[in-house]
């Protein structure tokens, strides 16, 4: 069991920090590091929602009785396992052992993509029928957007939601926008017929009072086509905006099947991990104003 145990340390270590750089829940959402890492037994996040506080006022002297009340309501947010199992024939890895391939880690990096799959499609979509709300539920502002079919289109779409966004008091250094990957395609095919690309401009904006590049266009297979969303960068200042709460990074537990000898066993294979996005400053209808979705991008 100390040799299953050091295997999946090993795993661990190669295969998950790199399947979570290609996640795109964990690119639009920013880690909450205090709250994180507390292992599976963390079963739940607590959330606030409350209605928009009176503005501040300006005066020459100060204030003695002017103070404002916000009506804070406290919500509880269960953190769901995502996870994936495994079975490997063990005569079928001996033979693959002896051939110099590495079955365990085969196995366990498409295990590992289908445990970030579930992360990314709960942080864009939500689960469990709403129980846990995702960014395009939680869009506090939506417009039909234009159609990225024409030249034009992508612009006028990022432009309306920076606009929306600004309305709502959300300021960032930069916007990440995700469209499904039908629109994606065609912004990268996008220019005018004297070779005037889209993208370049659409990344400017989305840039908007950044240092650099930190904005990016996602293309999300967990999207309808024609619908999309955009929210701040996922930076450390913006988790006033929201964060993702994760209990536990995707682990792998290995063990033997069916109570057989360890040296004939089948291998079980075991990765778990366990997460949340939690959106804050909810109005009363769960509603975020942090996030714009859009609903007609094919025209």
């Amino acid at each position: 069991m100390n040799a299953m145990s050091n295997i999946g340390k090993q795993l661990d270590r190669k295969i998950v920090p790199v399947l979570q750089e290609q996640s795109i829940g964990r690119h639009l959402i920013p880690k909450n590091t205090e709250l994180s890492g507390r292992g599976i037994g963390n079963t739940s996040v607590t959330g606030f929602e409350y209605k928009e506080m009176a503005s501040a006022v300006t005066e020459y002297q100060i204030l003695q009785t002017f103070e404002d009340r916000p009506d804070i309501r406290s919500t509880t947010i269960k953190i769901p396992i995502q996870q994936d199992m495994a079975t490997i024939k063990r005569r079928e890895f001996e033979s693959m052992k002896m051939q110099g391939f590495s079955v365990d880690a085969d196995v366990s990096f498409q295990m590992a993509m289908n445990v970030t799959h579930e992360l990314d499609k709960t942080v864009v979509q939500g689960w469990n029928g709403g129980d846990i709300k995702g960014c395009f539920q939680v869009a506090g502002a939506a417009h039909a957007g234009f159609d990225f079919g024409e030249y034009r289109g992508a612009i006028k779409t990022v432009a309306e939601g920076i606009k929306l966004l600004h309305a709502n008091k959300v300021y960032s250094q930069g916007y990440n926008l995700v469209i499904h990957p039908y629109e994606y395609m065609k912004l990268l095919i996008s220019e005018t017929d004297y070779g005037m690309e889209e993208l370049p401009k659409v990344m400017t904006l989305l840039n908007e009072n950044a240092q650099g590049d930190v904005a990016r266009v996602y293309s999300c297979e967990h999207l309808d086509p024609g619908t999309g969303f955009m929210l701040p960068v996922a930076i450390p200042q913006n988790q006033v905006y929201f964060d993702l709460i994760e209990a536990q990074e995707p682990k792998h537990y290995f063990s033997y099947a069916g109570g057989m000898h360890e040296d004939i066993a089948d291998i079980n294979i075991h990765l778990m991990g366990a997460a949340v996005p939690r959106f804050k400053h909810l109005d009363a209808n769960g509603l975020s104003p942090c996030v714009v979705k859009f609903t007609e991008l094919a025209g």
